[in-house]
């Protein structure tokens, strides 16, 4: 097997962060309850959340940078949702359109993205709603955004996503 270069390389790398930050949290979920809520933990959690924002917007980016000839002028997922709708791929379009919308609620917090967010159905991820002030009550080291990054199979899923959109595009 060759090198790993371009997009593969870029998933594959998210991959294993992935399953890192995935790791991470359940260790210290653990450890909280084993052993309550303790400042390090919370803290632990809170810095967690901000690495999984970091890297979903990262490797969103980077997709879109290195995918961006297959779209050339104009917005590169307005255009790849509406190509995916028209190939019959409307699950696949859905899901990273989706995900395109949490990424732009990650960088800028309330606005049309979340708005449009609020309004869909089958999400593959939880986000709060507006008003609501918790993703569950009581949890002190809860994050603090409006989509809840540390759910288990969130990164996974973008990353994944990104997969199937990648292998659809280059078949």
């Amino acid at each position: 097997m060759g090198a790993i270069d371009g997009v593969p390389l870029l998933l594959s790398a998210a991959a294993v962060s992935a399953r890192r930050f995935d790791e991470h949290v359940s260790e210290l979920l653990e450890l909280m309850d084993k052993q309550g809520g303790q400042t390090v933990f919370i803290n632990g959690l809170r810095m967690a959340t901000v690495q999984v924002e970091i890297a979903a917007v990262g490797v969103f980016s980077l997709f879109e940078a290195r995918m961006k000839h297959h779209f050339q002028n104009g917005s590169f997922f307005k255009k790849l949702k509406k190509h995916l709708v028209g190939s019959g791929q409307s699950e696949l379009a859905d899901d990273i359109w989706h995900y395109y919308l949490a990424v732009n609620v990650l960088k800028h917090g309330c606005g049309g993205s979340y708005e449009e967010l609020c309004n869909a159905t089958d999400l593959p991820f939880n986000i709060k709603q507006p008003g609501e002030h918790y993703f569950e009550e009581g949890d002190v080291a809860e994050p603090e955004g409006l989509v809840n990054v540390t759910a288990p199979g969130f990164f996974d899923g973008l990353v994944g996503t990104l997969g199937r959109v990648h292998d659809f595009l280059e078949d």
